[in-house]
């Protein structure tokens, strides 16, 4: 079934198409994900075809949210990697070791480009993040009612934790817990400047990675791709491993993080010393 498009999009998807050497040309589109793959967007398949060939994108519209609408761009467009042999993990399930360095090497080749960019070139650096906000933070400001508000639903998000923990005492006494500071850790710990070391992804869990699979019958993936930029920001890289281990590594995996930091370690240095920096003064093990 066609999504409509609006007017914006409409001409957004036309200028694609003509940059793209497509003169006469028809637009089709289809819903592209299934219920709960994206909460910080709508997602839409489209295909721009002639008699001679055709273009797979995928639309990415801001949710009907007022609150995100005003911090996330109405419509971003991207090529559908699905056509070329990508896909996600299952989000319903802990991610496997293989697909988990692939992921701990991006982030490490990311964290340091951030690095010996500051050090090579800083006005680039300077621009290029000078605009960029904490989405996370900026969606609990506002005046002691909406922050009295926020800190409501930050309880609310925590208690459906709590609910899918039963049976489990001590890790939902724990998350009960962290529901009397959630709103305090999103509003200052997070937004600590003098962590903001390096350019962080934001948005760490397994919907928001692509793997390249050149068999997908076996299933080993052959690279890793980070998408869904939106909630980029600086701040300390311990914010994107974290975030991406605790909501996709198997507790078994989790047991052995030092092994998981080592290959994120290397994948860093490695980057830093292609790139002409000395890794010894940015990171260490």
């Amino acid at each position: 079934m066609d999504v409509q498009l609006t007017v914006e999009q409409n001409n957004l998807i036309t200028s694609i198409a003509e940059n793209e050497g497509f003169n006469e040309f028809d637009i089709t589109t289809s819903s592209g994900s299934s219920k709960g793959d994206h909460y910080m967007g709508v997602i839409t398949k489209v295909s721009v075809k002639n008699h001679h060939r055709k273009l797979e994108l995928i639309m990415k519209t801001a949710p009907t949210n007022t609150k995100l609408r005003d911090i996330i761009p109405e419509s971003v467009i991207f090529e559908n990697l699905k056509e070329i042999g990508y896909d996600l993990w299952d989000r319903k399930k802990p991610m496997n070791w293989d697909h988990i360095v692939l992921v701990l090497k991006e982030y490490g080749k990311l964290h340091a480009v951030s690095l010996a960019m500051k050090e090579k070139n800083p006005g680039l650096y300077e621009r290029l993040t000078e605009d960029m906000e904490n989405l996370y933070i900026k969606m609990y400001e506002g005046d002691d009612e909406t922050k009295r508000k926020k800190m409501e639903d930050a309880k609310k998000f925590v208690g459906v934790g709590i609910k899918a923990l039963k049976g489990h005492q001590s890790a939902m006494e724990a998350l009960e817990r962290f529901s009397l500071t959630a709103y305090e850790y999103m509003n200052k710990d997070i937004a600590m400047k003098e962590d903001a070391l390096v350019f962080l992804h934001g948005d760490c869990w397994c919907n928001n990675i692509l793997f390249k699979y050149e068999d997908p019958t076996t299933k080993t993936p052959s690279k890793a791709c980070l998408i869904d930029w939106q909630l980029s920001w600086t701040g300390s890289p311990a914010m994107d491993l974290a975030y991406f281990l605790f909501t996709c590594a198997p507790k078994e995996i989790l047991a052995d993080y030092e092994k998981c930091l080592r290959i994120y370690h290397e994948a860093a240095c490695e980057t830093l010393t292609s790139i002409g920096c000395d890794p010894r003064n940015f990171v260490s093990f």
